[in-house]
């Protein structure tokens, strides 16, 4: 019965983010299921057990949540049926390694003598929503991302962060795990129910103000294209089959220069878009060596061009780490302004977590790219006049990441690009997943991001996490934005992070411990797991 509740409680845990396709999601969803989880194993002593319900729990949210998986790798990885679905299996000991941390740890400082008394719901909380922070994931959804629905609640998001609202979902969690009807212990919840209550009215007060375009104010436009490139097109291009090449340039060419009485001031196109390797050294001492497609565009258009494409190594001996995944950034003059080159790369698909075995692996693993690691948080600007930064494909996942950015590049920008290729997940749930947890980041940057994918979905994402028209998956498209240009201040959490909600956190552990149930009065059956 255990395990069944624990299945039951990852299919609940999934229903907090877009699934089977749908832009739907439950808010809270994710509460309720990691409160039937505790629920359903909170009384067995054994860490066995324990863990094998926490991988059951997993596999309810990767059949569900994450079942693009095994697409993926066929795709992506070239490995064919039945063995993708395999690894699918396999993702699931990764699915959410919090979990399976946070078991041990609370199984190991069970043997500590006063852990009992840290063991309340806040207190679990509390080491549950450190372990979501700091245990790294490849694809990092947290159970606080899940109140995004409820989006005019969220006025707190520029302050604290999808961690706080974790940390309250989490509370919310572990309490109704350990509230019984029959025994109307009510003060196991009310805290956790205050503290809910009291976010959302406070969200709702610090309502976030999204910035509309205005005729009286100095407006951007940009023109996103989205070609639709097939993965055997895209790859075929890249290995230098001239017709596959042909067929590129010319969907990026046509979209980009459509005469509709637009006048664009900067053409974006996503990841990985130009085909054909490039040296960001040679184009910025020679403008011949620009490619002819982007003269060609900007002598038609007058406007920027940003592209994402491969940069040359100049110090990469052979094949590893022989390139970069870039954006290059163009002016009409045929200058290269300047070059973002991905920090933050993507395990297991961009390189391995091997240290120094990468070399000797990469003589064997074709289908990894082995790529350079980029160093420098660029800022671009856009008609040398409006800063801008660039990040690609999950980079915008990773909160941490993105404070450094912004905290780290010399003016803060007025907006952010996202360039990505989710070409190898089809017409499943991951590109809307992706885009889901985008929004967080412009929640708490407060900053508009322009989100441009090679198969979809692109869009505008606003400062209150709403979004623009968008290019839905599988469209050939372009899309003219009007984007208004205003001075920003980096936020209160671009500033601090986490920290606030650490404080706030073993606040509220303290008032729990000594103001409300008086520590040496303690009655852990009352209130204990």
């Amino acid at each position: 019965m255990n395990l069944f509740i624990s299945l039951i409680g990852g299919f609940c845990y999934a229903l907090g983010f877009p699934i089977l396709g749908t832009d739907v999601s439950i808010p809270l969803a994710p509460a309720l299921g990691l409160a039937l989880f505790w629920y359903a194993v909170k009384n067995v002593n054994c860490l066995k057990k324990k863990l094998l319900a926490g991988l059951v729990f997993s596999f309810g949210l990767n059949i569900l949540g994450y079942y693009w998986i095994a697409g993926t790798v066929k795709e992506f990885g070239n490995i064919p049926e039945p063995f993708n679905y395999l690894i699918l299996l396999l993702f699931t000991l990764i699915t959410l390694p919090q979990l399976l941390v946070f078991l041990l740890l609370d199984h190991g400082l069970g043997k500590i003598q006063y852990y009992s008394y840290l063991r309340s719901p806040i207190g679990l909380a509390i080491l549950y929503t450190l372990t979501e922070q700091l245990i790294p994931q490849q694809f990092p959804g947290f159970i606080g991302h899940s109140f995004l629905p409820i989006g005019k609640y969220l006025g707190l998001a520029p302050y604290l962060g999808a961690y706080f609202y974790s940390f309250v979902a989490n509370w919310l969690a572990f309490s109704l795990a350990s509230f019984s009807l029959k025994n109307g212990n009510l003060k196991i919840l009310s805290p956790a129910m205050g503290l809910f209550l009291v976010t959302l009215f406070t969200g709702a007060f610090l309502s976030i103000e999204k910035h509309s375009p205005m005729s009286s104010q100095a407006q951007l436009k940009i023109r996103v294209v989205q070609p639709n490139i097939g993965n055997n097109l895209k790859i075929s291009s890249e290995k230098g089959d001239p017709n596959s090449l042909e067929n590129v340039l010319k969907k990026f060419y046509d979209l980009s220069t459509v005469d509709d009485n637009e006048k664009p001031d900067l053409i974006i196109w996503p990841e990985t878009a130009y085909p054909v390797s490039l040296s960001a050294k040679e184009m910025k001492s020679n403008p011949f060596a620009i490619p002819e497609i982007h003269r060609d565009i900007m002598a038609k258009t007058k406007a920027d061009i940003l592209f994402g494409g491969y940069d040359s190594n100049e110090q990469a001996l052979g094949y590893f780490e022989s390139e970069y995944n870039a954006v290059f950034h163009l002016d009409p003059t045929n200058q290269l302004q300047n070059v973002y080159r991905k920090i933050r790369l993507l395990a297991f698909g961009e390189g391995l977590p091997f240290g120094p075995f990468n070399r000797f692996l990469s003589s064997y693993l074709s289908n990894i790219s082995f790529f350079a690691k980029g160093s420098d948080f660029t800022l671009f600007k856009a008609k040398q006049l409006y800063p801008f930064v660039t990040v690609i494909c999950y980079e915008i996942l990773f909160q941490g990441f993105m404070r450094d950015f912004l905290n780290n590049v010399t003016t803060p920008p007025m907006f952010i690009v996202n360039l990505t290729n989710d070409s190898w997940f089809g017409d499943t749930s991951e590109p809307l997943q992706h885009l889901f947890l985008a929004k967080w980041r412009a929640l708490e940057l407060g900053i508009p991001i322009v989100r441009l994918t090679n198969t979809g979905i692109s869009s505008v994402i606003y400062e209150d996490g709403s979004e623009g028209p968008r290019l839905g998956i599988g469209q050939e498209a372009y899309q003219d934005i009007h984007l208004p240009m205003i001075e920003r201040k980096n936020t209160f959490y671009t500033a601090y992070g986490n920290l606030p909600t650490l404080i706030l956190m073993f606040f509220f552990l303290l008032l729990d411990l000594f103001l409300l149930k008086s520590y040496l009065s303690l009655k852990p059956s009352l209130t204990r797991s």
